[in-house]
């Protein structure tokens, strides 16, 4: 009888610890691994429209993915501003009958 007791008492530790080890994996990835690899799969297919307010808990692996996220949509932001600037000033160059090779030559 002793013996059956020691095994389910063995039983709960393993359960316990199985329970204490999958919430710290939790912990390091940030989410649900399903959840993080949907994300880096739509950054990677350059979906930077995601809404993060779901991701609660933004430790981790998701924290870092959200980052990165960030940082390409503040990359991407600039270079439109920096194509749009140069398109106005192609414009104004234009404006004054000056062609973009003319421009290039007087430097």
């Amino acid at each position: 009888m002793s013996e059956k007791v020691s095994l389910t008492f063995n039983q709960v530790l393993i359960l316990l610890f199985t329970v204490y080890i999958s919430n710290n994996g939790y912990t390091l990835v940030g989410g649900k691994p399903a959840s993080v690899t949907k994300l880096v799969n739509n950054i990677a297919e350059g979906d930077l429209g995601i809404d993060e307010s779901g991701a609660l808990n933004k430790t981790g692996i998701l924290g870092s993915v959200i980052g990165m996220k960030r940082k390409l949509e503040d990359m991407t932001h600039n270079i439109l501003s920096g194509s749009n600037l140069i398109v106005t000033a192609i414009e104004q160059l234009s404006k004054h009958g000056i062609t973009a090779i003319e421009f290039s030559n007087t430097g």
